[in-house]
């Protein structure tokens, strides 16, 4: 029987600093909000965020 390898959650420091960052920003200035989410914060990798497009 096959065996379930267990889930290794991603380790990016990059891609945590840059959604700390957004997060600043939008607390920082609250009308670019919208922006921010839609091309970081919404994505679950820089990898994702990158090869979004508007």
């Amino acid at each position: 029987m096959a065996k379930d390898k267990p889930q290794i959650s991603s380790l990016d420091p990059v891609w945590d600093r840059i959604k700390e960052d957004a997060h600043a920003a939008i607390a920082a200035e609250p009308l670019i909000g919208g922006m921010v989410h839609a091309t970081i914060l919404h994505h679950g990798s820089l990898e994702s965020a990158l090869a979004y497009r508007f």
